[in-house]
């Protein structure tokens, strides 16, 4: 039981990151050897509670799996980590003003994604070239953005 408290904790740590990598779907493989088969793209948060596995998805619903139900959590088809530097932009926070600055980016719109790092989403926005996007309402964590491509990790 330990060990799948560990595989699971590992598990945690690798979502947390989720928004670099690349698989398309994430396996669960229940007691009994049947798979079920999750699109990344229709999950919003994943936590583990009371002994459960809980996905929450995009579109609202919520599912719970028992761990003691799960023998394997995999990615498919592969996860690999992509290189998340771009030396024509730069992303960057300033804690004097609970900032995050974005500079050099061509003209146009940019969606950005933040999320904590317990993989919650607390901005979803679009921006402009040289805009920023307000910290100052979040508390102090570690969070991970997402734009144009680039996934980068800054502490608050």
């Amino acid at each position: 039981m330990k060990q799948k408290h560990t595989c699971l904790f590992i598990l945690a740590i690798a979502l947390c990151i989720a928004p670099a990598l690349q698989a398309q779907n994430m396996v669960l493989r229940l007691q009994g050897g049947s798979d079920q088969t999750i699109p990344l793209s229709n999950l919003q948060k994943i936590t583990f509670s009371n002994n459960n596995l809980v996905l929450n998805y995009v579109s609202g619903g919520t599912q719970l799996y028992g761990l003691y139900s799960l023998e394997k959590i995999f990615f498919s088809p592969y996860t690999y980590m992509k290189k998340t530097y771009s030396p024509t932009s730069n992303i960057f926070f300033n804690p004097a003003d609970n900032q995050i600055h974005f500079r050099n980016l061509s003209e146009g719109q940019y969606p950005v994604v933040v999320y904590q790092s317990d993989g919650r989403m607390v901005v979803n926005t679009t921006i402009t070239s040289n805009e920023s996007v307000d910290m100052s309402n979040f508390p102090s964590s570690i969070y991970l953005i997402r734009i144009n491509n680039q996934t980068l990790k800054f502490k608050k």
